[in-house]
């Protein structure tokens, strides 16, 4: 940020700011209210999709803001149930202490567990006339509206936070705005306030070192063991992809700092994934999309051949669902520990099977999506499923090509054949 906007941002905050004091209205208070006597700043993004890596413009930038405006009398405002802003809320609250708009109140015993501030502050929204939808608005505008200085991060073009950011702007609260590195739909709601007079922030990134590039062959290749399609059928498979958020065995505030010092898995896509697991001897369960909310580790019958029968492209996370790295366990190994087929069928199956065996159960049909699940071919565990209890011999590692060989081995504690460059069918 240049020196002279950076100090009237600053006399911003000294001169301009303890103007709103009063709670607002529709929010229950949890914490110390004097916090609201402190100037309250708001850092505005529009929802971010795709991967975060420590090079995400965003992230890099809230990052440089929240370093040039150390002060110890500042408070800011920060929200959850969105990834990305519990990554603004966790990055934040390294620095300084927060107020926190929650419409999250199962995450509030885990957060304050967290928190490094515990003068901290939940707002928690009194309104049960309110649909969802309209429940994010109404946290949106609550927020923009108690601020005393709003920077605009990353606004897109036509979004909701940049009409809340005129009305601000009209209530005669000092707003600023990040000049965005190109212009595209993404930062349409920036390129729009500074046509309207808004001032701007030219924020210059300094070089960061960069990740580790998972494109590029090393020089010295690792032959991978020769196996037949065939033999691969006596496995059972654990296709990964990328993993958004902290591991499951890390915290928020280890996860954010990997982010800051740019360590090179911190971008947790299909290959960080597949290490993690290797290098912990765990496949970490998981709830998501179990009926009856069971905890399960999913594998699947399909081999790295027909891998491209069950892969796709989830439009709304602007992600593969499965990647082309992985990890084969033996069937027979497989059923010795409790890892069975899926029982596929209509919803109603679901209450005719035992208790002990219901967290097998998978819709044959999905009903919004129409997929047919079985073609997955999917097994299951329940729990955790524990990597150490593997002998080399009845254990595959899966990696489309052998560019990352050398990465994926140095993860293993023995040695395990790794095969790659298989001819996906489909």
């Amino acid at each position: 940020m240049q020196g002279n906007r950076a100090e009237e941002i600053n006399q911003c905050v000294r001169h301009s700011c303890h103007q709103r004091k009063k709670l607002p209205d529709g929010w229950v208070v949890q914490g110390n209210h004097t916090l609201f006597e402190r100037p309250k700043i708001m850092l505005l993004l529009s929802r971010q999709k795709g991967p975060l890596t420590h090079n995400t413009w965003w992230f890099r930038i809230c990052q440089q803001l929240l370093s040039e405006l150390v002060r110890d009398d500042i408070v800011f405002f920060s929200a959850d149930t969105l990834f990305f802003l519990d990554v603004l809320h966790y990055l934040i609250e390294r620095t300084f202490p927060v107020i926190l708009f929650s419409l999250d109140q199962t995450e509030q015993s885990h957060r304050k567990e967290q928190f490094a501030f515990t003068e901290n502050v939940y707002l928690l929204p009194n309104r049960s006339d309110l649909s969802k939808r309209e429940m994010f608005a109404f946290r949106d505008r609550s927020m923009v509206q108690s601020a005393d200085l709003l920077i605009a991060v990353a606004l897109r073009k036509n979004g909701s936070m940049v009409a809340y950011a005129k009305e601000a702007l009209d209530r005669g609260i000092p707003l600023y705005v990040v000049v965005p590195p190109h212009s595209t739909d993404q930062f349409g709601g920036n390129l729009e306030l500074l046509a309207a007079g808004v001032p701007g922030l030219e924020i210059s990134l300094t070089e960061r070192a960069p990740s580790m590039d998972n494109s590029v062959s090393l020089q010295a290749d690792i032959e991978t063991d020769a196996i037949k399609p065939g033999e691969l059928d006596n496995f059972i498979w654990h296709y990964t992809r990328p993993h958004q958020g902290p591991w499951p065995d890390q915290s928020w505030q280890e996860y954010i700092f990997s982010l800051i010092t740019a360590d090179p898995s911190s971008g947790h896509n299909a290959l960080d994934s597949l290490c993690h697991i290797l290098t912990s001897q765990k496949l970490f369960a998981s709830t998501a999309m179990i009926k009856g909310g069971y905890p399960v580790v999913c594998f699947s019958e399909v081999t790295p051949v027909g891998l491209s029968t069950i892969r796709r492209y989830q439009r709304s996370l602007g992600r593969w669902n499965l990647q082309p790295y992985g990890l084969g366990i033996r069937k027979e190994l497989a059923r010795e520990l409790d890892v069975c087929p899926v029982i596929y069928g209509p919803q109603a199956l679901f209450q005719e099977l035992t208790a002990p065996s219901r967290f097998l159960f998978q819709q044959d049909i999905g009903q919004r999506s129409g997929l047919d699940w079985w073609r997955e071919k999917e097994w299951r565990c329940l729990g955790d499923f524990d990597l150490s209890l593997i002998q080399p011999k009845d254990l595959l590692i899966y990696a489309s090509t052998k560019r990352n060989t050398h990465r994926i081995l140095a993860c293993l504690p023995q040695p395990v054949r790794l095969i790659s460059n298989v001819v996906n069918s489909g």
